[in-house]
This record gives structure tokens, C-alpha cells and sequence, in this order.
């Protein structure tokens, strides 16, 4: 299954080339919301607000004015059988790898 949506794969790639960092939430509000006919992403005051398929599956708070690129896309990718096996340096390379990979 391929992302489509050009917003969805700029967020993924903007989360993915700073995997352990944040982004700020000018920087994500930039690409929302994001709606197709399986996503819905979007912000709501100081939350990230995560629906798939019309059902609430996430939610991130705004931290300093920022959001966890990392928990972005352990919300995101799952759904397309792409996870993160830990949060050591080796196991987010593989993770960051095959995210690429998924993108081409």
C-alpha cells in the first residue's frame, strides 16, 4: 500500500530526516490538515489529532511549541506494517531505512 497523498509523504519525510528530534508546530501546521479518503490529520489547539479510516487513533500534545517527529511516525507507519523495534541508535536507523525504502 502506497502513500498518495502528497501531504502525508511530506510530513513523513519531514518527521523522518530528524527521526529523534522535534518539529515545530509552525513547521507541521504548514502541511494540515491532511485529508483523504483514510487519513485525517489535524490540529486542534495544542493537539495533533491522529483519525484513520474515521476512527481517533492518536493524539500528540504541543510541547514548546513542537511535536515528537518520532511519535508522529509511530502513529503513522504502523498502519502500513512499518515499526520502530526500539528507540536505541541502530534499531531508529533501520526504522528511518525502511521508511525510505516505503517512500520509493
Amino acid at each position: 500500500m502506497k502513500i498518495k497523498n502528497e501531504q502525508l509523504r511530506n510530513m513523513i519525510i519531514l518527521c523522518t530526516y530528524n527521526i529523534k528530534g522535534f518539529t515545530e508546530s509552525n513547521t507541521i501546521s504548514q502541511i494540515l490538515p491532511i485529508k483523504d479518503e483514510n487519513w485525517e490529520i489535524y490540529e486542534d489547539s495544542n493537539i495533533l489529532i491522529f483519525k484513520y479510516k474515521n476512527k481517533k487513533i492518536a493524539q500528540i500534545l504541543r510541547d514548546n511549541n513542537m511535536y515528537s517527529n518520532l511519535k508522529i511516525l509511530s502513529i503513522i507507519t504502523p498502519i502500513y506494517n512499518i515499526n520502530c523495534k526500539g528507540k536505541d541508535i541502530v534499531s531508529l536507523i533501520k526504522y528511518r531505512i525502511e521508511i525510505v525504502t516505503f517512500l520509493i
